[in-house]
């Protein structure tokens, strides 16, 4: 049992540059993230222990577009900027779980310059 099981439904489709910004208390070293698909398809996941991060994107099909990146931000700090490894247009839910207080989780889609 997780002290944080938090589901939230992505309501439009992901764009470019898109960032999560999640702000809470780590009461442990470990912090999950997912956006789901469905049940069966998640395309990114991320997993720190303490100031490691592991990166899955659970899909065989990479795309990689240098323009293209996603952040995380956790209480106003960048934990990962990553080149987009697929389209998450589909994604309908982030999902923040393991041992932390949660304050808030937002997408932020960043206007492209």
């Amino acid at each position: 049992m997780y002290l944080t099981d938090y589901s939230g439904t992505i309501s439009s489709p992901l764009q470019l540059n898109v960032e999560i910004h999640i702000v809470g208390i780590l009461l442990q070293p470990l912090l999950h993230i997912d956006l789901i698909i469905d049940i069966n398809t998640i395309p990114f996941h991320l997993k720190r222990i303490n100031d490691n991060f592991i990166f899955n994107s659970m899909k065989n099909d990479i795309i990689t577009d240098i323009d293209e990146k996603y952040k995380v931000t956790f209480n106003g700090y960048i934990y990962i900027k990553i080149d987009k490894r697929q389209s998450l247009e589909n994604v309908k839910e982030l999902r923040i779980y393991r041992d932390l207080n949660l304050k808030s989780a937002n997408i932020i889609h960043a206007m492209k310059e």
